[in-house]
């Protein structure tokens, strides 16, 4: 898949053509192999990377070792956007999970053809402001969902990703219990016991490192789920549903 044709936006395309057709703006394609970090939370935010080929993981480090999965990106999918807020550091480690090819493209050149093509600018603003809408909408579910609504959510987000594949009119999603439990900010226990809940459902099926699903059968099954909340009077709060994950953990 050609990585500019699939950016979503026209515009958007137009600006990485231009950015990456001309030796003027210095933009640098390499090459990374799977497993091995395209950068560190620390490293220079002075550049944004475009994928022209894989699949690459953004995680929002933490104190230690921990880490929380915010996006799973492919071909033609943009980011580091700390380099255009023109923070000193990226604040995120971008991961290759398959060997992939990225574009790396100076912040510098992307101000100079936004400045000669300033209509540019506002396909590069509204691509930025649904990317915001999109993640306070994420952090809303972390406070008013429960931990099955933000799984079934997420697993449905990542299904449209270039982690999923499909087979047999379903979608083969790539990621580990670990991811899950990163992505929804509950504990790994909590979301296997979810998982084993959907798998005696018959909603999904479980694999090695994979789930097994048919988005819109889970989609059904999240409105059924809300639909007897709401009949029951049951819908929990912010802390009935941490209170829930916290039970789910201790009764594995």
């Amino acid at each position: 898949m050609n990585s500019i044709e699939s950016v979503t936006s026209p515009s958007m395309s137009e600006l990485f053509e231009e950015l990456t057709g001309e030796t003027d703006y210095e933009c640098r394609m390499f090459r990374a192999p799977a497993g091995s970090n395209v950068f560190e939370s620390d490293a220079p935010a002075d550049s944004i990377y475009l994928i022209a080929s894989g699949e690459v993981r953004i995680y929002q480090t933490g104190p230690g070792d921990n880490a929380r999965l915010v996006e799973i990106l492919g071909p033609g999918e943009w980011f580091g956007f700390a380099a255009l807020a023109g923070l000193a550091g990226q604040g995120k480690q971008a991961v290759a999970m398959t060997s992939s090819t990225v574009w790396s493209i100076p912040v510098t050149s992307v101000w100079r053809v936004l400045s000669s093509k300033p209509y540019l600018a506002e396909a590069l603003m509204q691509d930025l402001a649904l990317k915001l809408h999109a993640s306070r909408e994420e952090a809303g579910g972390l406070i008013f969902d429960d931990c099955n609504n933000r799984l079934v959510k997420t697993l449905l987000r990542f299904s449209r990703t270039a982690a999923a594949s499909e087979r047999d009119g379903q979608v083969v999603l790539r990621i580990t219990h670990d991811q899950l439990a990163q992505a929804i900010g509950v504990a790994r226990e909590t979301v296997s016991l979810a998982l084993t809940q959907f798998r005696l459902k018959g909603i999904l099926k479980t694999g090695r490192n994979q789930l097994i699903f048919d988005p819109v059968a889970l989609s059904d099954f999240a409105c059924h789920m809300n639909d007897e909340s709401r009949s029951t009077g049951e819908m929990p709060t912010a802390d009935e549903s941490t209170a829930q994950d916290d039970e789910l953990v201790r009764a594995v």
